[in-house]
Parts: C-alpha cells; structure tokens; sequence
C-alpha cells in the first residue's frame, strides 16, 4: 500500500460576479474563507512586476514618458487605478508603466483588481489554506485528493497537516 502525508496548500477565488455570470466560482467559498484587501492585492501586483521587470527599467520608462509629451499636464491623464489617481508627474508616469507592464496584465486579473470581463462587477478576492492527504508518487495538482480541514490561516493549517 502507499504512503500519504498531509500538507498544505493555499486557495482562492474571486467574488462579487452576478448571479448568471458564467465565470463565477461554482463551489463558492467555504466559511473559512478570509478577504484580500485591496490594499494587499495592490502590494502584491507591484510585487509580481518587479519580477519580471527592475525598478530602474520601469523609472527609465517613465522618465522618457515625462520628457517625451509635449504638455506636462498630459502625463497626469495617464489611467491609474483609482488607489493612485492622486499622483502627478514622474510618479503617475512610473505607476502606469508598473500597470501596464507583462506581468502587471496577468497578475491584475488573478488579484481581482479588474472587473469581470463577462459582468463588469468589480471582484473582491478571498483566500484559505487546506490540508490535504496526498499519496506518496501522486501529483496532487492533477489527482483528486481528499480534504482534511479547511483553516483561515496557514499557521492554522500547518498545525492540521502536522
């Protein structure tokens, strides 16, 4: 018979869809559920960018961009979100190029910071960790696997998993 352990992996979805929009989560959220502030999901797309992108590379754009128009005033027309509408000059320059680079694309639609394509409803993301029993030479992103507990925090769950 084959080994199981226990171990530990990190859920989310997003919510806020209409009712009969076809990318809403169908298994809903559990209780254990807990809601990603805006304020977070916005820390970790800056995150994911400079990833893919340095700091210096993305300045450099803006600094170009704040040369290159011939009003001032149109580099604060730039579309931001509305977290950083205040922002004027270099710095509005340099938050736009952070939105609008690769990986910001990607990452602004998994953290929920855009509105559905299908509904328009703005979405809020939740997130929970569960224990799940996975059997020695199984890939468990591909197997069912079977769920022990559901908790609101990976401490939490890692004193499940044991």
């Amino acid at each position: 018979m084959s080994k199981s352990y226990h171990k530990v992996r990190r859920v989310e979805c997003d919510d806020g869809h209409d009712t009969n929009c076809m990318r809403r989560c169908y298994g809903g959220k559990p209780d254990e559920a807990v809601l990603i502030p805006r304020e977070e999901r916005i820390r970790r797309l800056h995150r994911d960018v400079l990833i893919f992108d340095t700091k210096e590379a993305l300045a450099t754009r803006a600094e170009r961009a704040c040369k290159g128009v011939p009003l001032p005033d149109m580099v604060d027309d730039l579309p931001v979100l509305p977290e950083f509408d205040h922002l004027k000059g270099y710095d509005r320059a340099l938050e736009f190029f952070i939105e609008r680079s690769i990986g910001a694309a990607r990452s602004r639609r998994e953290l929920a910071l855009d509105p559905c394509e299908e509904c328009g409803q703005e979405l809020s993301l939740w997130e929970w960790w569960e224990v799940i029993k996975v059997i020695e030479g199984q890939d468990e992103r591909v197997t069912p696997v079977e769920i022990v507990e559901r908790c609101s925090t990976e401490k939490e769950a890692q004193q499940h998993a044991g």
